[in-house]
């Protein structure tokens, strides 16, 4: 064979096994390519623990949504038409951990009002909740905006049936919550409408719920 056909000869076959090396690894990484997604360490897809990675896909999102917060029954209590005891009405707020939040909705509609018709409003509607706290003692203290004192009305009568309200609306729907002081503007007060002593947190009393209240003030006296 001459030898320009022996140099075409070895070009051919050098031609022919590049090309079938380069098919071959082109077909190797291919595969490799293709079992990406399906290696689990590869795609991020598990930890080591065999538990999802972080920064999983929408479906991790989807499984972590926050569901709504459920409603309890409580019972309010609002002055009766006869303005001598207290009638309980049925109300709901939102179960959350906090006693002082669940003070805060309770409050929020004793200020709003009754909705029977047998019932008055135990608070001035321009009455503004300020805070509350509630102590690890059990003692509540309600922070009132000066509304409470300025647009209270009535006797000594009305003026225990506003303490009791909101003393037995909290104590009676709140475990943890044992007494309740009421303040003015961030201060305590001696009385609300110069009857009652309000130096000192009050303890619940059920004397007042459902039935005629005795007109002997001292002995409603707020207690520590």
């Amino acid at each position: 064979m001459s030898a320009p056909l022996r140099w075409k000869s070895a070009l051919t076959a050098l031609g022919l096994s590049l090309f079938l090396m380069g098919g071959c690894s082109s077909g190797d990484d291919a595969a490799a390519d293709a079992a990406v997604p399906g290696d689990p360490e590869a795609a991020g897809e598990v930890s080591e623990a065999g538990e999802p990675a972080e920064g999983g896909g929408e479906g991790d999102v989807a499984s972590k949504s926050v569901e709504p917060l459920k409603r309890t029954a409580v019972k309010l209590y609002y002055p009766s038409n006869a303005g001598n005891y207290l009638v309980a009405e049925t109300h709901e707020i939102f179960e959350t951990a906090s006693p002082s939040d669940r003070a805060k909705q309770i409050l929020a509609d004793l200020i709003a009002g009754p909705n029977a018709k047998g019932s008055l409003p135990c608070l001035p509607r321009d009455v503004r909740l300020r805070q509350v706290f509630v102590l690890e003692d059990g003692t509540a203290w309600v922070d009132f905006s000066s509304e409470l004192r300025s647009s209270l009305r009535g006797g000594s009568q009305n003026e225990l049936l506003t303490v009791y309200a909101i003393v037995d609306s909290l104590a009676f729907n709140i475990v943890e919550v044992r007494r309740v002081g009421i303040l003015i503007e961030g201060r305590q007060i001696e009385t609300l409408n110069g009857h009652i002593d309000m130096s000192r947190p009050f303890r619940p009393d059920a004397k007042w719920v459902g039935r005629q209240a005795s007109n002997d003030v001292s002995r409603s006296s707020a207690v520590a």
